[in-house]
């Protein structure tokens, strides 16, 4: 697994922009495209948690939270990661959200961010392309999973 620190220095860089384009409502990619896509897969069930990699502002996280009874944000911009706490920290759903520092790319990272959630199994982060991610064994056998990765 290669990470590549420029691209996620980019993100620092624009994380004020990013946030301001999306806001609370998201733009319209999100809004008429993915938002749909989103209604028709996440699991409503009692006891579902989600996953939000790469969370951005926390755009689908706080949607998730009203639909999950907890949702784990991540994303591997620490700028992206304040932006979604702030946007977040006087919403409804608040409390179901926790945010947590990730970069995707990165098998430390990943190692790192697994220690925070022991209750999980990770058997295979990325696809041998290497750009596709593969979380299909990320959830313990009683959970429920929904898993967001917004690419907008």
């Amino acid at each position: 697994m290669v990470s590549s620190q420029a691209p996620l220095a980019s993100w620092e860089t624009f994380a004020l922009s990013w946030d301001k384009g999306m806001g609370d409502e998201g733009n319209d990619y999100f809004r008429f495209l993915e938002l749909p896509i989103l209604e028709k897969l996440v699991d409503r069930s009692q006891g579902s948690r989600a996953l939000d990699l790469a969370t951005g502002n926390g755009l689908v996280a706080r949607w998730l939270a009203e639909k999950s009874d907890s949702v784990i944000a991540t994303d591997g911009a620490v700028a992206m990661i304040e932006y979604a706490k702030a946007r977040t920290e006087s919403t409804q759903h608040a409390d179901k959200i926790s945010f947590h520092h990730l970069d995707v790319t990165s098998e430390s990272s990943w190692n790192a961010f697994m220690a925070l959630e022991p209750s999980y199994t990770v058997s295979s982060y990325l696809t041998s392309d290497e750009n596709e991610l593969n979380c299909t064994n990320f959830a313990d056998a009683t959970t429920r999973m929904t898993t967001s990765m917004s690419s907008q």
